[in-house]
């Protein structure tokens, strides 16, 4: 593997002797034993473990084909090809081999199906069997209708919320949240990337749309998309990737937006167009030329910094950063305890629709 990747034959060597003359000893009753010679290479926690996984993962490969018989055929070739020169032996023959069928489903990773195909009812159905296990073995003839209800309801959150449960998240939509966040604001991982060469390869993530054809995860990311972009702002610096007319840039809490209309030759441009690039400060003219003057005041008080970077950051937070209490208080208002010591939300209190008690 070393030597088709084109590693040098002394490395190789090198490498190879690392391998073959490793040894280990052991202590039993207090008293250290002979020498043991493995016969299959490193162990884990030997510090070239790391190095030769990372080398050994390149020979992993993904194969995509179009389902006809032409190209099933071609693979099966290339397959055959790989057995031959590597003396490894592919699934098929193996699976033959020993009798084994394909399993009817992936199994569950941390509580989780591994895999969600088109069928969601068939796949969670787990849950709703759960569900009526619960319920199932409660007396629940003695119960009111609003009983039964509360019942139903905590036997309900119970089952979806054990499976949830186990990743350390209350609920659904906090994973939506916090990717959507993840993806406007870490941009060069590796699922940012994936995702935007197939749903937004000419555009950004705020201004993306659900698309045609779209995955179940790209779906329930978009559906939490408004709620992500209507909290963010964008803290100006150069000015080079934040719209003028499309972007939340203005330091204002309730409304982050340009108010002036639009001119149609000035779409797509960009805040930097609005900094003079030698003083490297606003440029007054310039603003006072495209921007009604209620604007113009709204623009200058931001400051600016040349040597760093347009951002994103979650208006609000003291860090800059989302967080699922940042995204609970968009939701629902930030209510805070009257100083006077007056309640003055009776009447909402009151008008929500919760079941009696």
């Amino acid at each position: 593997m070393l030597l088709a990747l084109s590693f040098d034959v002394r490395w190789v060597d090198l490498i190879m002797l690392c391998v073959t003359t490793v040894s280990y000893t052991f202590l039993v009753n207090g008293s250290e034993s002979q020498p043991v010679i493995p016969t299959r290479g490193l162990r884990q926690g030997d510090p070239l473990s790391p190095y030769l996984f990372i080398i050994g993962a390149e020979d992993d490969s993904l194969l995509f084909f179009r389902a006809n018989v032409q190209e099933a055929n071609e693979i099966k070739s290339c397959l055959a090809n790989y057995e031959l020169l590597s003396g490894q032996v592919y699934r098929d023959q193996v699976a033959q081999a020993l009798g084994v069928v394909q399993a009817l489903n992936f199994g569950k990773y941390l509580g989780l199906p591994s895999f969600v195909g088109g069928n969601k009812k068939a796949v969670f159905a787990y849950i709703e069997d759960k569900i009526r296990q619960r319920i199932g073995s409660w007396n629940k003839k003695l119960l009111s209708q609003a009983g039964k209800e509360i019942l139903l309801r905590s036997g309900a959150q119970a089952g979806a919320g054990e499976s949830i449960g186990k990743l350390g998240i209350n609920s659904v939509s906090q994973i939506r949240r916090k990717q959507a966040w993840r993806f406007l604001t870490n941009t060069d991982s590796l699922v940012s990337r994936v995702y935007k060469a197939r749903y937004y390869p000419n555009s950004n993530f705020p201004e993306e749309t659900l698309g045609g054809n779209p995955s179940y995860c790209w779906r329930s990311i978009m559906a939490a998309k408004q709620l992500v972009c209507n909290g963010v702002r964008r803290r100006i610096e150069t000015g080079t990737t934040t719209l003028i007319w499309e972007h939340p840039w203005l330091q204002d809490d309730t409304d982050p937006m340009i108010h002036t209309e639009m001119p149609p030759q000035l779409a797509g441009f960009r805040v930097v167009g609005l900094i003079d690039q030698e003083t490297g400060q606003w440029d007054q003219q310039i603003l006072t030329d495209i921007f009604e003057p209620g604007d113009v005041p709204r623009i200058l008080k931001i400051p600016i910094s040349p040597g760093y970077e347009d951002t994103w950051y979650w208006h609000g937070d003291p860090n800059g950063v989302y967080t699922v209490k940042d995204g609970y208080k968009l939701v629902v208002g930030n209510y805070s305890t009257p100083t006077n010591g007056n309640f003055d939300k009776w009447l909402n209190l009151w008008s929500l629709k919760i079941p009696p008690k």
